[in-house]
C-alpha cells in the first residue's frame, strides 16, 4: 500500500487534518503497519500512546521488541516515551536478549533506574552478575544505583570490595564517599590489609 492508501485506511479526512503530521507519518510507517497486521498492537492501543512512544516502537528495535514480547502495548502505555526510547536502544535490546530483567521488573522501575541499568556500566555489572535486578530493588535510592554503577562502583563490585547488600545498608553520603577516589583507595587498602593479615595467621 502507498502512504496515501495507508492514511485513507487508518484515518478519516478530518483526523488527517486534526492530527500532527509527525503522528500520521509514524502511524503509516512500515513497522507500525506491520505490527498492526501481525496483531502485535491494536489500533485502539496506539491511541493511548504518545507520538514519541509510537516513534520508538516504529523503529526496527521497537518492532523487534514488540514481536519478541519484550515490550507490550500495556507496558508502552505505562511508561514515558523516554523510558521506551531507552528500552529500544542498542543497550536495551542487549539487556532483553540477555534476560537481565522481566517486564514485571520494568513495571516497577522508574526512568532513572532504567537509564542506569542500561548504561554501559549497568550492562557490564548485570552481564557479569556483579549486580542483579533483584539486588537493584534492594537499593533504597536512585543515588545508590548511580554510585554502584559509577566507574569506581564497578571496580568495587568487580574486585568484591563491596556487595550490593552492604551498599543498601549505607546512607547516601557514606556510599558516595566510599566510592569517591579517596574512599575507594581507603577501601582497597583496608581489604588488602585484611587479606594479608588473614594469610599471615594461616599455619
Amino acid at each position: 500500500m502507498s502512504k496515501a492508501e495507508r492514511e485513507k485506511a487508518l484515518f478519516s479526512k478530518e483526523q488527517i487534518d486534526f492530527f500532527p503530521p509527525m503522528y500520521i507519518e509514524t502511524m503509516v510507517s512500515d513497522n507500525i503497519i506491520l505490527a498492526l497486521h501481525e496483531q502485535l498492537i491494536s489500533l485502539d492501543e496506539t491511541k493511548s500512546l504518545s507520538c514519541y512512544t509510537l516513534m520508538a516502537l516504529a523503529s526496527d528495535n521497537g518492532f523487534c521488541a514488540l514481536k519478541q514480547g519484550f515490550i507490550t502495548p500495556k507496558l508502552a502505555a505505562m511508561k514515558s516515551s523516554e523510558c521506551i526510547e531507552a528500552l529500544v536502544s542498542s543497550n536495551g535490546m542487549l539487556a532483553f536478549q540477555g534476560k537481565y530483567f522481566t517486564r514485571q521488573h520494568l513495571e516497577k522501575l522508574e526512568l532513572e533506574g532504567i537509564k542506569c541499568m542500561l548504561s554501559d556500566n549497568g550492562l557490564l555489572a548485570l552481564g557479569k552478575k556483579w549486580l542483579t535486578i533483584d539486588q537493584i530493588f534492594l537499593l533504597p535510592a536512585i543515588s545508590h544505583i548511580e554510585d554502584l554503577l559509577s566507574d569506581n562502583g564497578i571496580i568495587a563490585l568487580r574486585d568484591k570490595l563491596l556487595t550490593p547488600e552492604v551498599a543498601a545498608s549505607m546512607c547516601t553520603q557514606s556510599l558516595t564517599y566510599l566510592l569517591s577516589n579517596n574512599g575507594l583507595r581507603d577501601l582497597q587498602a583496608s581489604v588488602g590489609w585484611a587479606k594479608r593479615s588473614a594469610a599471615q595467621q594461616q599455619p
